[in-house]
């Protein structure tokens, strides 16, 4: 009697995992067809219980970040319960005699949740460690001053704290360092794999390099002089440059460049 309630329960769970994976692979299905037909993701949150950020966090996000004082209340569970799930996942650290603080880990962690809000995977696994330097620093890779960069290879991404703050200072002169290294970060993580965000950004980039490949638009490009001259030192900080301005001026990016925004627009699923 025990040996067939055994093979009862086995054979059950069996029938459960099959009828759950079943499930998935009709739910992905559907995601990538609606991801295909639409241009988006079939939903971006699924959280059921929001984690919440102690008021102290969140007054100094209400008063040091302009991106979250715009949202809407849900938006703002969702953006200070990914801000929760993120400032756990990712390690910060100094190089003397800078110290860590609570303001470096909102501001930062609050950049890296703002570039990924209209995204469902939004962790960005291919940084785990975040570098921060007081100023410019000598970089062992290139063999120069830097004030930031992205190392896959170590899972980290580096910056000048003072460089970093600057880049909130003027709000619209589409120089911001964490916008700028993190797009790097979420480029390299897209590519690697196969949600349905990151085929939808995967494809989005293949589009920029198309429109790229027209000589006159890229003449157009350069003869608009919207995006800075650093755009143009290759693809990457091309599309780096970009989400710095298309974030901190949209309304000039649609007008100079609409076909290049439409893109942005569709790769990170939000219009700031």
């Amino acid at each position: 009697m025990t040996t067939f309630y055994c093979l009862m329960i086995i054979e059950n769970s069996i029938v459960l995992i099959a009828f759950l994976l079943a499930g998935y692979l009709v739910f992905a299905v559907i995601d990538i067809l609606y991801a295909r037909i639409f241009k988006k993701p079939l939903f971006i949150n699924a959280v059921l219980f929001f984690k919440k950020l102690p008021p102290e966090e969140v007054e100094f996000l209400e008063n040091n970040f302009s991106f979250y004082k715009k949202l809407t209340p849900r938006q703002k569970r969702i953006f200070q319960h990914r801000m929760n799930v993120l400032s756990k996942r990712k390690k910060f650290k100094t190089v003397a005699p800078l110290t860590i603080t609570d303001e470096m880990k909102l501001l930062i962690t609050g950049t890296l949740v703002m570039l990924t809000f209209g995204m469902r995977n939004y962790s960005i696994k291919s940084v785990k460690t975040i570098l921060i330097y007081p100023s410019s620093y000598y970089s062992q890779i290139k063999k120069q001053d830097h004030i930031g960069e992205f190392n896959p290879a170590m899972k980290a991404v580096v910056l000048s704290w003072e460089h970093f703050l600057k880049g909130y200072e003027i709000k619209n002169d589409n120089l911001n360092l964490g916008i700028h290294e993190f797009s790097h970060a979420l480029h390299y993580n897209s590519m690697q794999l196969w949600d349905t965000s990151s085929i939808l950004f995967s494809r989005g980039f293949l589009a920029i390099q198309k429109l790229l490949a027209n000589d006159e638009y890229s003449q157009t490009i350069k003869e608009v002089a919207y995006l800075r001259d650093y755009a143009h030192t290759n693809m990457y900080e091309f599309f780096a440059v970009c989400v710095e301005h298309y974030i901190e001026s949209p309304t000039e990016f649609k007008k100079e460049l609409p076909d290049l925004y439409k893109i942005l627009k569709r790769m990170l699923n939000y219009e700031f």
